[in-house]
């Protein structure tokens, strides 16, 4: 099959072959070989894999490969793909734990919020509650100190009517008293002149 007729060569996949049918491996691949600390142990084999099949690809001539120079040419393009997808995945992955994490710590804090607001409800409620006791028996005392009010005042009056009724008979008495001592006066100066 030549390399015109396969459909999966690098030319048909968007890739160009160099002249001399040597392969070309991508610059920014070399950027990303060394392991990372923390890195998934699946991303270092893949970049494993691709150092091999580079060096395969390398150091191969036509006539002795086991495999075939058009599929060592693909095959380290096809692994810088997955270890960038892979590596897109991680750095997700990553991302969603600490997103994931700033949620549940937003959640806690909610809920300790929720739990706070909560007890502060019920404690306002039962203050409500004892307002509302408290308010209806001011309630009670105010009506009950209002007919107090009123008695005193229609005692008061009563008071004030018998008092000036007593005034008035006072003042009578008085007035008879006068008049019966100025009488008795007149009396015993007209037995004295006679």
């Amino acid at each position: 099959m030549s390399p015109s007729q396969n459909n999966d060569s690098p030319q048909s996949l968007g890739e160009s072959v160099p002249p001399g049918g040597g392969f070309k491996i991508a610059a920014d691949l070399d950027s990303v070989q060394a392991p990372y600390i923390g890195e998934d142990g699946r991303l270092t084999l893949l970049r494993q894999i691709d150092t091999m099949f580079r060096s395969m690809a390398g150091n191969s001539s036509s006539a002795s490969a086991s495999i075939p120079q058009e599929t060592l040419r693909l095959l380290p393009s096809i692994t810088r793909t997955l270890i960038q997808f892979v590596g897109e995945l991680q750095a997700n992955n990553s991302q969603l734990h600490m997103s994931y994490a700033r949620l549940q710590a937003a959640q806690e804090n909610l809920q300790a919020r929720e739990r706070h607001t909560e007890a502060r409800i019920s404690s306002l409620q039962r203050e409500n509650e004892s307002l509302k006791d408290t308010k209806m028996k001011l309630e009670f005392q105010y009506h009950d100190i209002k007919r107090d009010i009123g008695e005193v005042e229609r005692s008061y009056a009563n008071i004030k009517a018998q008092k000036d009724i007593l005034k008035a008979e006072l003042d009578r008495i008085k007035l008879g008293a006068t008049s019966d001592s100025d009488m008795q006066g007149s009396s015993k100066k007209r037995s004295r002149q006679e």
